[in-house]
């Protein structure tokens, strides 16, 4: 069988140069304008795309991310800067899945940074993260959240292609989640896998499950948007039953409310993450997003 032999030309094609990443800064503010959220402000840049939709006859605003190229690339930075000022109301979903392609030599990265202004409320429901086979992809988001703040933010990672036999094939996986208040940190949620390193099919790993999920609710124990949103989660994760998908609830703090979920397939993982994203989404925000997906 013949070989094909690349040259180090060639293969630094493969890696694009710092001239030809796509680094995109996107940015969103939302105002409260007569009773109703306003988008004031939507700039978006390549790789991400900015769609502002209809949030039915609820107050708050939606914003729709989408991805130009339908995924991340190699080297590709994105920033987005969420700004929610006093008493303003935001969803911020996507068109579908965020898929990640191969990265054989750097990294796909995205940074989320927000800001929730007195009595604000945001619902950040985005789909998993897919990771093809040798893909790298790092996220980081910070959220700083004022008094009276109610905040909803989703995180989840599905292991590979399935119809195309990929199971933790791809490089690596980081993704990091931190909500400040004033400058403490109420919360961080962390997650890192690197399947060269350690086997994932392991019992103390992910050992099934192709499907991580979580959803992370911080605000104040005071108000009473935090707490109904929260006795939703946790009737919502009751209600996921069966021996496929596994969801636990948790309230490490009073002010912190967090719901994890695992599943053997994205097929078996759809149903419960919409749950979950809508619960979260109608006790926030007054309106159900998954309705429309």
């Amino acid at each position: 069988m013949p070989s094909l032999t690349i040259s180090s030309r060639q293969e630094s094609k493969l890696c694009p140069s710092k001239s030809d990443r796509r680094v995109g800064r996107s940015a969103i503010r939302v105002d409260c304008v007569r009773g109703r959220s306003r988008l004031v402000k939507s700039v978006s840049q390549d790789p991400l795309k900015l769609l502002p939709t209809r949030s039915a006859d609820s107050d708050a605003c939606s914003v729709v991310v989408s991805n130009y190229g339908g995924g991340f690339l190699q080297g590709d930075r994105a920033h987005l800067d969420v700004s929610c000022s006093d008493g303003a109301r935001l969803y911020l979903g996507t068109q579908a899945l965020n898929k990640v392609y191969r990265c054989p030599q750097d990294d796909a990265r995205q940074t989320i940074t927000g800001r929730l202004g007195k009595d604000a409320r945001v619902a950040s429901l985005p789909d998993p993260v897919m990771l093809f086979a040798e893909s790298r992809f790092r996220q980081h988001q910070t959220w700083d959240i004022e008094d009276g703040a109610v905040l909803a933010v989703a995180d989840g990672m599905v292991s590979g292609r399935s119809a195309y036999g990929e199971s933790f094939a791809f490089t690596s996986y980081a993704s990091e989640t931190r909500v400040t208040k004033a400058g403490r940190a109420v919360a961080i949620e962390s997650v890192r896998c690197e399947p060269d390193r350690l086997d994932p099919n392991r019992i103390a790993a992910y050992g099934p499950f192709q499907v991580t999920y979580s959803l992370l609710l911080a605000g104040s124990a005071d108000e009473e948007c935090f707490e109904r949103t929260a006795t939703a989660l946790e009737t919502a994760v009751g209600e996921i039953v069966g021996d496929a998908v596994v969801a636990a609830y948790a309230r490490p703090k009073r002010d912190v409310a967090l719901v994890r979920l695992m599943a053997p397939s994205l097929l078996s993982a759809d149903g419960p993450i919409r749950t979950l994203n809508g619960a979260a989404a109608e006790s926030i925000l007054n309106f159900n997003p998954m309705n429309r997906k």
